[in-house]
């Protein structure tokens, strides 16, 4: 046979072993790729449905604009290519082994054909939505600074409260302390159950807690649930009772921290717990926790406190310097320390502190209209 016709009928088995060795190589570049099978693109991380599993990612509107690229760069990548290399493998094999016959020659270009076909579409419709993207000037929704529309925005999970740092610490059975304070890492640390909140519990709200023969001690901040629990049948009211008087009033209580009764367990009043009483009735009605209205920093914290209204400015309080806790400028008093502030305050609701000092600063219960001359005034006392 003539040389060239050799090699003209040689071309075809050329052609087709070119094919197969191509599209060999494609397979194993498209398998070998860094796209995953979960429907990332090169480079990318994650599966194809990115969030939902736990309670901290949650699904948003970028988890599903990140699932539509997920998916389309799937189908495109991890799916059309590796079909369409496998495709151009069967056809170069059916060349190869076609022996010349029309049928297998036939079979062998019509998957060649379809699979570079389908190819160029899938490209050209990738093509054809990059066109107008950039055209319209399109950018990834979602995220910060420029990104091409067939970036993968890294989506921010909804924000899960933790919980507060400190808070009203309740057991399982309902019990608390009823205090606002209490380390809530410490709290489920005892007790795992157990809930920290912020709001009050119901059993912690506070009131006046009158007992059942009418007798309170003025306290608003009584605790309603140790109220009930401690004496039976009294009762515990936001209201104030009528016999609790009113702040500013000349009044000797006949029941209470500013009773004559309760005033005369300290000695150094010497006699005069009548008129203790009423200054005391004037200055607080009997509320240990009371703080005073105009006494006042300039960040609007009181700084006469208690029974007999204390000036943490100008005295000592169970051996805390409190008049260290404050600055006066001229625009008012402010705190420079305050956690000696705050321990003030507690040290003057302490009726056993605060009484004390009223003692002293009224020469036994002798001269009120010095420290206390609004009281001494309205009562007509020395």
């Amino acid at each position: 046979m003539p040389g060239h016709l050799r090699l003209h009928n040689s071309l075809p088995y050329l052609g087709a072993t070119l094919i197969t060795v191509c599209a060999v190589a494609l397979l194993f570049i498209a398998f070998a790729s860094p796209v995953q099978a979960a429907g990332g693109t090169p480079g990318s991380e994650g599966n194809i449905v990115p969030c939902g599993n736990t309670p901290a990612t949650m699904c948003t509107l970028c988890d599903l604009y990140v699932l539509v690229r997920r998916v389309t760069n799937y189908l495109l990548f991890a799916f059309a290519l590796p079909v369409a290399v496998i495709a151009l493998l069967i056809g170069g094999i059916l060349l190869l082994t076609s022996g010349g016959s029309p049928d297998k020659i036939k079979r062998g270009h019509a998957a060649i054909y379809n699979a570079v076909l389908g190819l160029i579409l899938a490209f050209a419709a990738w093509l054809l939505i990059n066109t107008v993207a950039q055209t319209f000037l399109f950018k990834v929704p979602f995220t910060t600074g420029i990104k091409q529309w067939f970036d993968i925005p890294k989506c921010q999970g909804p924000i899960v409260s933790q919980g507060p740092d400190k808070g009203y610490c309740v057991f399982p059975d309902g019990a608390t302390n009823c205090k606002n304070d209490v380390d809530c890492a410490a709290c489920k640390g005892d007790v795992p159950e157990a809930t920290c909140t912020q709001i009050k519990p119901p059993g912690c709200t506070t009131g006046y807690c009158v007992l059942s023969d009418g007798t309170t001690d003025c306290n608003p901040n009584s605790t309603c649930r140790t109220c009930v629990a401690d004496h039976p049948g009294a009762t515990c009211t936001p209201d104030r009772p009528p016999s609790c008087g009113i702040v500013g009033t000349c009044q000797v209580p006949q029941n209470g921290l500013c009773s004559v009764a309760n005033l005369q367990r300290y000695s150094c009043l010497d006699g005069n717990t009548s008129q203790a009483a009423q200054v005391c009735f004037f200055e607080s009605t009997g509320n240990p926790g009371a703080e005073s209205g105009p006494d006042k920093t300039v960040d609007g914290r009181s700084f006469s406190i208690g029974l007999f209204q204390i000036n943490l400015t100008a005295h000592i309080v169970a051996g805390i310097n409190c008049p260290s806790a404050f600055k006066k400028e001229s625009d008012g008093w402010h705190i420079i320390k305050k956690d000696v502030y705050t321990a003030c305050v507690a040290a003057a609701k302490n009726p056993d502190n605060n009484i004390p000092i009223a003692c002293t600063l009224s020469n036994g219960g002798t001269i009120w209209s010095k420290d206390w001359k609004q009281a001494a005034a309205t009562c007509n006392l020395p």
